[in-house]
C-alpha cells in the first residue's frame, strides 16, 4: 500500500512506496513536476536521486553511498528491475520514471514559464559541450556548466555559486554523483534542484544512444545498453546480486507468513 509523505504543507504530497530500506517515488511525472516547480518557486531545496537495481547492491554493498542515497528527497524508479521486484514483493511501484526524460520535461518546462538558470557538472567535455549547444537551440537557459574531469569539488561549488543557477544537474555516474551531492548540497547557496543525472547528458549530446521506445515500454532499456556497450557486461554481476537479494527477501516474506 501507498503512504503519502508529506514533503510540504502547502502543498499536494507525493506518493511512496518502502522498498526495502528506501522510500521510492510512485507519483507520475506530472505531479512530480508540479511538486518540484513549487518547491522551486518556494526557494525550497530538493535533491532528486534516480534508483536503480545497481544503486541498490551498492548502498547494500557500501553503507557511505546507502546514506547518500537516504539523503534524497525523492527517489525515483529508474530501472524496470524496480518496479517489477517491488511487484513481486507485494509492494507494487505503478509508475516508471526515468531520470533523462524527467531531466527534459523540466528543462523544457521551466524554458517557457521561468527564467531559473540550470548548471551542469559532469560527462566528458565534448559531450557536455554537445548538449548545451543542443538545449540552447530549444532556448532553454543554461546558466553554466563544468564537465566531470580534472576539478575538486571546492572549485565546482564556487563555479556553481557564481553562476546564480537555481537547478542543478550532476552527471558523473553513481555513486560518485550521489556522493558529491551530499557532501556539497548545503555549500550551494541559490540551488534549489539538485538531480543526479547520470548518463542523460551523454544521451542528450547524442553521444550515447537510447533504446528505442518499444523497446523501453517493454523494460528492456538495460539490455538494450549492454549489447551497444558489451563493456558492460562485466557489470551485470551486479544485476545477479540483485536478483539475489530480491528471491531472498520473497522467501522472508514468505516464511513471515
Amino acid at each position: 500500500m501507498n503512504n503519502a509523505v508529506e514533503l510540504s504543507k502547502e502543498r499536494e504530497t507525493l506518493d511512496v512506496v518502502s522498498f526495502f530500506d528506501f522510500q521510492i517515488c510512485d507519483s507520475t511525472y506530472e505531479d512530480i513536476l508540479e511538486y518540484l516547480l513549487n518547491s522551486i518557486e518556494d526557494k525550497e531545496k530538493n535533491i532528486v536521486f534516480a534508483f536503480n537495481p545497481r544503486k541498490m547492491v551498492m548502498a547494500k554493498n557500501d553503507a557511505v553511498t546507502k546514506e547518500a542515497l537516504q539523503k534524497a528527497d525523492i527517489l525515483i524508479p529508474d530501472g524496470y528491475g524496480i518496479v517489477l521486484a517491488s511487484r513481486i514483493l507485494g509492494k507494487p511501484i505503478n509508475n516508471r520514471i526515468t531520470g533523462t526524460d524527467l531531466m527534459m520535461l523540466l528543462c523544457r518546462t521551466i524554458s517557457k514559464d521561468s527564467s531559473e538558470g540550470i548548471y551542469i557538472y559532469g560527462a566528458t567535455p565534448d559531450s557536455l559541450k554537445d548538449a548545451v549547444e543542443r538545449m540552447r537551440k530549444e532556448d532553454i537557459h543554461i546558466a553554466g556548466g563544468i564537465d566531470g574531469y580534472g576539478y575538486d569539488d571546492e572549485e565546482v561549488v564556487n563555479s556553481i555559486n557564481r553562476s546564480g543557477a537555481s537547478i542543478l544537474f550532476v552527471a558523473l555516474g553513481s555513486p560518485k554523483q550521489e556522493l558529491f551531492i551530499a557532501e556539497n548540497a548545503d555549500k550551494l547557496h541559490n540551488i534549489r534542484l539538485i538531480m543526479g543525472v547520470g548518463g542523460s547528458v551523454d544521451v542528450i549530446s547524442g553521444h550515447a544512444k537510447r533504446a528505442p521506445l518499444f523497446i523501453r515500454k517493454m523494460g528492456l532499456e538495460w539490455l538494450f545498453r549492454m549489447i551497444c556497450r558489451p563493456s558492460r557486461i562485466k557489470e551485470n554481476k551486479l544485476l545477479a546480486d540483485y536478483i539475489k537479494i530480491v528471491i531472498n527477501e520473497r522467501r522472508r516474506l514468505k516464511k513471515a507468513g
